[in-house]
C-alpha cells in the first residue's frame, strides 16, 4: 500500500487505497506536490509501505522526520529503505521507545545545515 496518512493520503492513480474526505490524491509527481502540501495547515503526513515513494522523497530532502519500527525478525532479503547512493544521511535520534513484543520505535530528524524542520 502506498500512502501518506493523517491530513493527506498520497497515492498514484494505479493504487486502490480507500478514499477519505480529507485525502488528497496526487496523480502527478509526488516530489513536486509534497512541498505544496507541506505549506498547508493540518496534521503530519505519513508514508505507509512504499519504498519507491519514500526513496524519492528522501533523495530530494523532503522527509522531516523518520519514524522507524525495528522488529526482532531477521529477513534474508528485501528492499532497503535507504539507497546506497554514496551520500550519507545525517540523522539525529529524537526519541526511542520499546513497543510490545520487542519492537523498537526510533524517531530521527535530519540535521540540515542552517535550517530546522518545518514539521516536528
Amino acid at each position: 500500500m502506498t500512502g501518506l496518512s493523517c491530513r493527506e493520503n498520497l497515492k498514484n492513480e494505479n493504487e486502490n487505497l480507500p478514499s477519505h474526505d480529507a485525502a488528497t490524491i496526487v496523480r502527478n509527481d509526488a516530489v513536486q506536490e509534497i512541498p505544496k502540501l507541506k505549506q498547508q495547515s493540518g496534521k503530519d503526513m505519513v508514508i505507509w509501505g512504499s519504498i519507491s515513494l519514500a526513496q524519492s522523497l528522501i533523495d530530494k530532502g523532503l522527509i522531516d522526520e523518520y519514524r522507524l519500527v525495528v522488529c526482532p525478525v531477521v529477513l534474508g532479503s528485501g528492499k532497503p529503505l535507504f539507497r546506497d547512493n554514496g551520500r550519507a544521511l545525517d540523522l539525529k535520534l529524537s526519541n526511542a521507545r520499546t513497543l510490545d513484543r520487542g519492537a523498537v520505535l526510533l524517531n530521527y530528524v535530519p540535521r540540515r545545515a542552517g535550517s530546522g524542520s518545518s514539521r516536528s
